[in-house]
């Protein structure tokens, strides 16, 4: 099989390093040792060439990234978790954001003909788009193109390309969780700190997301690798991460935490969600079986996903299932001002029509918003929703103009001026963080019509993947006001 060429361009702000000679060989270093991880995981056979350059603008403050000649979206250097500057190296973390802009080398022509070439013969049906859009939302999910080798489609997989993704990674074993260590660390001792006592206890992690967000995570197997010892690396389906040196058991449960979190969407499948579905025939029989009659599997393992993606709990499933079912009985709200919520929960975000008349995408964002329980136990850890120090920490921000432009470029085809809007948006954002660092608040919010909300977690999702995006309807389910909320308009 042929050989795709993989090519990865780094610039990097000069404001990082004070011995910039060196800098780029050691950045470079890192990332041609974990790329071809990366690769091998996914089942990419690649050739990869790296360059990495120190950025001339000394105001720049964004790490430029680029596969195979596209743009990746990387966070801010400086982000709220501080990732790029304390937590970890730079080149780690670089090889992070190579890592979070996987499906770009679903964009690669060689790579694209390795998935034909390893596919069932029913891969061929879909279109040349379809195929690139197949094999993207493996690499989203954390899978590589080997899974198309035994998906043998069945005519209701063959209907769209997102069914036939759902039939090669439905199984329930296709989901795992590795961790890597070397030899040395495998072997059993007495040692409190050691990589198996750390093993143990990230296996209470993954039982502790069931327990409070729903998330049907694997548990965890050990697995040998040619590493030093001290370093570990993960690998949560066929997506390996960059290796990691943890200081104690703690600081590696911690990042096990904030994976789960944030990969946690990589265990919905049919099976996991069947296995969900399978949890309430005692207790909600006649539930299971009105909801089965209205929904396939797979619409609700779209809806629950996506809930996980956004960081909101799907533990309370019997609630998300009742407003599935319900969700024509809706009360519209204004999209563009501030309104309280009649007593219901049911609340339609936008527009004149019932939500069933929406599309898929717009139908997963009302069962989002409708599920106010979820939003109770959204990532809001630090606080309650109602205490004082979570009012503080709200902010609304005024985005119509942003919006607006952002929309007239996207329908006029302006790719410059789109991205010049977005720039725009994302170093007022950048701004915004650093002044939240500043004042020593762990996150902040975006708050925004209910029109708006899918536009602007879009425009920030990557960059800055801690902040929050609500819509005014769900600043008042969670009991905050206008009043409550520091805003500016961005200028």
């Amino acid at each position: 099989m042929k050989k795709s060429n993989i090519q990865i361009e780094v610039t990097i702000p000069s404001t990082l390093s004070l011995a910039l000679e060196r800098l780029p060989s050691v950045v470079e270093d890192q990332i041609n040792t974990y790329v071809p991880q990366l690769l091998k995981g996914l089942q990419i056979e690649g050739v990869i060439t790296t360059d990495v350059q120190i950025h001339t603008d000394p105001a720049e403050e964004w790490i430029e990234l680029k596969i195979n000649g596209l743009k990746a979206r990387t966070r801010f250097y400086i982000g709220l978790k501080e990732e790029f500057t304390r937590v970890l190296p730079l080149g780690a973390a670089i090889c992070d954001e190579i890592a979070r802009n996987r499906i770009l080398l679903a964009a690669t022509p060689g790579v694209l003909a390795q998935a034909r070439a390893l596919a069932h013969e029913s891969y061929a049906q879909f279109s040349e788009q379809d195929q690139q859009k197949i094999v993207q939302q493996l690499f989203h999910l954390g899978f590589g193109i080997e899974r198309l080798k035994d998906a043998i489609a069945d005519e209701a997989a063959l209907k769209n390309w997102d069914s036939f993704v759902e039939k090669c990674i439905g199984d329930l074993d296709a989901t795992q969780i590795s961790m890597f260590a070397c030899k040395q660390d495998l072997a059993d001792d007495d040692n409190p700190n050691d990589f198996n006592r750390l093993v143990e206890t990230l296996q209470w992690a993954t039982e502790e997301i069931f327990i409070t967000q729903g998330i049907p995570a694997p548990g965890i197997q050990k697995m040998e690798a040619p590493l030093q010892p001290g370093n570990y690396y993960f690998r949560f389906n066929d997506l390996i991460l960059p290796a990691r040196n943890f200081a104690d058991v703690r600081e590696g449960y911690q990042y096990l935490n904030t994976l789960l979190q944030s990969l946690g969407f990589f265990f919905i499948n049919r099976e996991s969600v069947e296995f969900l579905l399978s949890t309430l025939e005692t207790d909600n029989p006649n539930l299971l079986r009105i909801f089965k009659e209205k929904y396939s599997t797979d619409y609700l393992v779209k809806v629950l996903r996506q809930l996980v993606y956004e960081k909101i709990s799907i533990r309370g499933l019997v609630r998300i299932l009742e407003i599935m079912v319900i969700v024509d009985d809706a009360y519209e709200v204004p999209p563009d001002t501030w309104f309280p919520t009649p007593s219901t929960e049911n609340v339609s975000f936008s527009g004149p029509n019932a939500l069933a008349d929406h599309t898929l995408e717009q139908r997963i964002d009302g069962f989002r918003l409708y599920y106010k329980s979820g939003l109770r136990n959204l990532t809001l850890k630090f606080t309650s929703p109602t205490s004082p120090s979570m009012v503080r920490a709200a902010m609304a921000l005024k985005v119509h103009d942003f919006c607006r432009d952002l929309q007239a470029a996207q329908k006029n085809g302006d790719e410059k001026a789109e991205a010049a809007v977005l720039k725009k948006f994302r170093q007022q954002i950048a701004y915004w963080a650093k002044d939240t660092i500043h004042r020593q608040m762990p996150w902040f919010l975006i708050n925004t019509i209910s029109s708006y909300r899918n536009l602007i977690q879009q425009a920030i999702y990557m960059e800055f993947p801690d902040v929050l995006v609500f819509t005014n309807q769900e600043l008042v389910l969670l009991n905050l006001t206008p009043e409550q909320c520091y805003s500016f308009d961005l200028v």
